[in-house]
């Protein structure tokens, strides 16, 4: 019986280093939700299968067309376009918005964080996933004057901004948000091999700047701004 609970708890532990596993379980109680840069709709399935509404915009051509052949409901447009935040206001209120490895994409993170506010309904929130720059690996290559773009990850050659675990904290804060939750959804230690990360997440917990890679955030949009 103990083997049984410290197996469960160590599943638990692994699912939560699952890099979409909160963004999944913070929706569960949401009946509309919008994908912002869902590019074609690669996690809609499963809210789909829950019986939710999930809509998405997309700048990428061919990625809009590919989520569309899929039967995904995708606007096409660039998110800081007035034209296309027009269409997303058509669609009426949401439950929840994702911006999921979105806003260190944008030329302004900030003003969009205070436009898009107006599509959630009473009781919506935002959910956000963010890469950590100021993670060990980027403190370690920077220790020896190195800040070189990658295809993928934290250094991604497309990302335009750049956030810390502080200055997350403050994107939200300074422009109209309360932010309920923010942990490590992906996280790595020195030596450490990767399928160790759920155990990097635990630890990542205690220092979040230091080792967590990417941070997911609940926020919800101050009453009062």
């Amino acid at each position: 019986m103990e083997k049984n609970v410290k197996y469960q708890i160590l599943f638990e532990e692994q699912l939560k280093a699952l890099k979409y596993y909160h963004t999944f379980e913070e929706t569960r109680g949401c009946k509309r939700i919008l994908d912002l840069g869902c590019s074609r709709g690669g996690i809609f399935e499963v809210f789909l299968k829950r019986g939710q509404e999930i809509y998405g915009v997309e700048k990428e051509k061919e990625a809009v067309k590919n989520g569309k052949e899929r039967g995904y409901f995708i606007i096409e447009g660039d998110l800081e376009e007035e034209k296309t935040l027009k269409e997303i206001e058509n669609l009426g209120k949401f439950d929840a918005l994702l911006c999921l490895d979105l806003l260190e994409h944008l030329k302004n993170p900030w003003d969009f964080l205070k436009k898009i506010r107006e599509f959630l309904n009473e009781r919506g929130f935002i959910f956000a996933t963010i890469p950590n720059i100021a993670h060990w690996k980027i403190r370690f290559k920077l220790l020896f004057g190195n800040f070189n773009y990658e295809r993928e990850g934290i250094l991604d050659i497309n990302h335009l901004r750049f956030f810390s675990y502080k200055t997350i904290l403050k994107l939200f804060e300074e422009n109209g948000y309360k932010i309920e939750k923010i942990y490590p959804t992906s996280a790595s230690l020195p030596f450490f091999p990767k399928k160790w990360e759920w155990k990097a997440i635990q630890i990542s917990r205690i220092f979040p700047n230091l080792f967590g890679e990417v941070f997911g955030v609940k926020a919800f949009p101050l009453k009062n701004n």
